[in-house]
């Protein structure tokens, strides 16, 4: 009978021990100091508190009215309360038109206005078509509900056809393209 007693008392006593130095083990790795843990690295990446509408690599895709999907995303976006517009940084997106044309775009900064369904390119603005056209401008306004991308700004263009220069363009929803103003283009013959 003494050794079962001892038996079940040995028990307890590890149970006791494995406890304690769980317990110890635990709090030395909170307290020691050295390597950067999983908890620390993950609280560096939080946004501070002065910039707490700050979203880190956004994504949108969404289908409009019509049907047709559009995707906007961006290196990091803030949306600023009092007047609902959202501030990107690197923005690119597609929209694809009404006639399954799709527009590429990218440029340094970007604004959207949702409650308008605007967004501003500005910065190194491109915008891409697909039957080749490249067009690079300062700023693009592209309105997402119409579908249209425009600008009254410099712009410079390359396509299969040759390059361009004007200043102003417009793409409407069936995917025309117009230039404003004075145009001066290049055109590309094969050789034969």
């Amino acid at each position: 009978m003494n050794r079962k007693l001892l038996k079940i008392k040995g028990r307890r006593h590890l149970k006791v021990w494995m406890f304690t130095l769980t317990g110890l083990t635990l709090l030395l790795l909170c307290v020691w100091p050295g390597e950067k843990r999983a908890s620390d690295t993950a609280a560096s990446k939080t946004p501070s508190s002065d910039n707490l509408n700050l979203v880190i690599q956004p994504q949108i895709k969404s289908i409009d009215q019509h049907g047709q999907p559009y995707e906007i995303k961006a290196e990091s976006a803030e949306r600023i309360e009092k007047n609902g517009e959202t501030i990107m940084v690197l923005p690119e997106g597609k929209i694809a038109l009404d006639k399954s044309v799709v527009l590429g775009m990218t440029a340094e900064t970007g604004c959207l206005s949702q409650n308008a369904d605007q967004m501003t390119l500005q910065g190194k603005a491109t915008v891409k078509t697909e039957d080749g056209y490249t067009l690079n401008s300062t700023q693009f306004d592209m309105n997402i509900t119409e579908k249209t991308a425009e600008t009254d700004k410099m712009v410079h263009g390359t396509s299969p056809q040759g390059t361009v220069d004007a200043q102003g363009m417009k793409i409407d929803q069936q995917g025309d393209l117009a230039f404003k103003g004075e145009t001066h283009m290049v055109f590309m013959t094969e050789e034969k």
